[in-house]
């Protein structure tokens, strides 16, 4: 969208990413899961929860899917009431964002970035450049504001509160700097 705007020598002034990875450290060091198990696997283990692989992996793939709504019920992860259902489209939505980020090439913006960075990573997680990639894809700076939580988590409660006041922090920043 920023690109877009560029292009019709509209002004940005504000481009917030929320734990997002540039595309060209995502080709490079998180390759799309080779199946929905391990996606389920990291999915849970950034809750600090754990899947049984083994079990998983003897079941049919609708099994696969009821089985993880299951767990995650059980265990917090997802809401009481969400429908596998609801879960199949989440996983199709995931493979699509990832197969779309793989192939991205982002032109060169002229404008700052402010990168969201979830402020809580696992141990198996890639290590990540500060600006997690994106001074490559701009000729202006990139602020970097940690927020609490994981990448999944930084959206849900109770981290959400924060991350929303950081981001209306932001907001009112580039507001402020509007001629009157």
């Amino acid at each position: 969208m920023a690109a877009q705007l560029q292009a019709q020598r509209e002004s940005v002034r504000f481009l917030g990413l929320l734990d997002a990875i540039a595309p060209q450290l995502i080709r490079e060091l998180t390759p799309a899961p080779d199946d929905d198990v391990q996606f389920f696997a990291d999915y849970f283990a950034e809750s600090n929860a754990a899947l049984d692989l083994a079990h998983l992996r003897q079941l049919a793939p609708q099994a696969q899917l009821d089985y993880v709504v299951e767990q995650g019920r059980r265990l917090g992860i997802f809401p009481a009431d969400v429908a596998v259902e609801h879960t199949r489209r989440l996983v199709q939505i995931y493979r699509h964002n990832m197969a779309a980020a793989v192939q991205y090439h982002p032109p060169l913006l002229h404008t700052d970035f402010t990168l969201f960075a979830a402020s809580e990573r696992r141990a198996e997680d890639p290590v990540l450049p500060a600006d997690h990639g994106w001074q490559a894809c701009t000729t202006g700076s990139i602020d970097v504001v940690a927020v609490p939580g994981q990448h999944h988590t930084m959206v849900n409660t109770p981290h959400v509160a924060e991350l929303a006041l950081r981001l209306k922090r932001g907001l009112t920043t580039v507001i402020d700097m509007v001629p009157a």
